[in-house]
């Protein structure tokens, strides 16, 4: 479980990280979804329903079915996905804002590729 390096303020991030930056308090959720997939649908029901609280999001996520990966970013309730039928990368994705409930979200997109 590797994090992304955020040299700006000197530290790792893991799956989850709270920072403060120009005086606001930030946090964000990543998942590393590997070879995992779900359902478009649902997964678009996911996106549509982000918290207020997330500002952004983005990622790139393998739906059942359909081959390569649908990529998507969210930014302040705005949904914008696009599927590259040639991409073969791992599943990932990650959300950032403030104040919105990280172990719902967690919760949430386990179940979602969890294969159930």
């Amino acid at each position: 479980r590797g994090g992304a390096s955020h040299g700006h303020h000197g530290h790792e991030c893991s799956e989850e990280c709270s920072d403060m930056h120009g005086g606001h308090s930030f946090k964000s959720v990543s998942f590393n979804l590997g070879e995992r997939s779900t359902v478009r649908l649902a997964f678009q029901e996911f996106l549509e329903s982000i918290p207020r609280g997330v500002f952004r999001s983005k990622g790139i996520v393998k739906i059942g079915g359909e081959p390569g990966r649908l990529i998507f970013h969210t930014v302040g309730g705005r949904v914008d996905f696009w599927h590259d039928p040639d991409s073969r990368e791992n599943g990932r994705m990650v959300l950032i804002g403030r104040d919105f409930p990280v172990d719902t979200i967690r919760e949430e997109v386990e179940m979602l590729f969890s294969g159930k």
